[in-house]
């Protein structure tokens, strides 16, 4: 594991087990001080700025919740969103299942129906 100067994990390579090849390795970047950016590439690569299997963006709340994930697959064209709203308490008040949106854009709120 690598951290920044803050402490936050920025990587994180598996190790190399009885000569077998590792698995994917993960790098987190924070580009404002509400989203975590998370890359998956192979482990051999130097970093994950190309050749990604995975790329997720998390934009939290001013208290460090997640409501809005963004996932990336490894075809481009394939976004996955999940929406997470609070209550003024702070508390989950409901969660969407993962769906497919086209652009990754957070969609309107109330033309989800699939919400818990």
């Amino acid at each position: 594991f690598t951290y920044d100067d803050l402490g936050r994990m920025t990587r994180s390579l598996p190790m190399s087990l009885s000569g077998l090849p590792r698995d994917a390795q993960t790098e987190y970047t924070y580009p404002a001080s509400n989203v975590i950016e998370i890359a998956r590439c192979a482990a051999e690569q130097a970093n994950c700025t190309s050749n990604r299997l995975t790329f997720e963006r998390q934009e939290t709340t001013g208290f460090g919740q997640i409501w809005h994930i963004r996932r990336t697959m490894p075809a481009a064209t394939n976004k996955s969103v999940q929406v997470t709203r609070y209550n003024a308490m702070g508390w989950k008040e409901r969660e969407s299942v993962w769906f497919l949106y086209a652009d990754g854009t957070i969609p309107n709120e109330t033309s989800l129906n699939a919400t818990i």
